[in-house]
């Protein structure tokens, strides 16, 4: 998975932010597309200032989620409500985040009394399956 990480593409400038996404996101696309066997990419976005608030709030909802660090008791609820179907993912930090950590917010995962019918099967595989087709198998 090739993504970019903090601090992103947003340093100071919005018009530099959205080169540099740009850029980024070209190089990302060529690398998957030179090797679909080995890689998938997550695009770095660069908000427009000038953008109302229900604009980005609806194509934030399109996003996909994972569930690394944000599973907690009072997380995943949120998370649940906000984002569309079938865009939460099992994620977690490890090898990055403390053992402990992963254990607690895999702990609230497994133990979410509110699931609807097939959720969990969906967000611990399914949704990467639909989402990663070519990794499937």
């Amino acid at each position: 998975m090739l993504s970019v990480t903090a601090p992103g593409v947003h340093l100071d400038r919005d018009t530099e932010a959205r080169d540099l996404a740009r850029a980024v996101n070209e190089y990302a696309a060529e690398v998957v597309k030179d090797h679909p066997d080995r890689f998938s990419g997550l695009a770095p976005l660069a908000v427009d200032p000038d953008r109302n608030a229900e604009d980005v709030l609806r194509d934030l909802k399109r996003f996909y989620f994972d569930t690394a660090l944000s599973a907690s008791p009072s997380a995943l609820p949120a998370l649940l409500a906000f984002a569309e179907p079938g865009h939460v993912l099992y994620g977690s930090d490890w090898p990055f985040g403390p053992q402990e950590a992963g254990s607690y917010y895999n702990h609230h995962l497994e133990t979410y009394p509110d699931y609807t019918p097939g959720q969990a099967d969906a967000i611990n595989r399914t949704n990467a399956q639909a989402l990663f087709p070519r990794l499937a198998d």
